[in-house]
């Protein structure tokens, strides 16, 4: 699993960040509802939300995620966001 996630961090730092099923956008989020790997996934979305079109990609899933997922972005915009991600973390 945690070659997996390094993979897919990988990828997205290269600019792969559409949200499609297979994306290793969706995969880093998905392994947010894992309860023994969403450490690991948070702190790469952590990192790459400090770039700002994965943090801009990162507004969409917010908002139609699962309830852990929700929590777990909440955090990684949080940590990494900026001015603008106020209003989403408002809501």
């Amino acid at each position: 699993m945690l070659p997996r996630l390094a993979a897919a961090f990988a990828l997205l730092m290269n600019g792969h960040l559409e949200l499609s099923e297979e994306s290793p956008f969706r995969y880093l989020i998905n392994t947010l509802n894992q309860a023994s790997y969403k450490d690991v996934a948070s702190a790469y979305l952590v990192e790459a939300a400090r770039r700002k079109p994965v943090l801009d990609a990162l507004y969409a899933p917010l908002d139609q995620g699962t309830r852990d997922e929700k929590i777990q972005l909440a955090r990684v915009l949080a940590a990494s966001g900026d001015q603008a991600s106020v209003p989403y973390l408002d809501r």
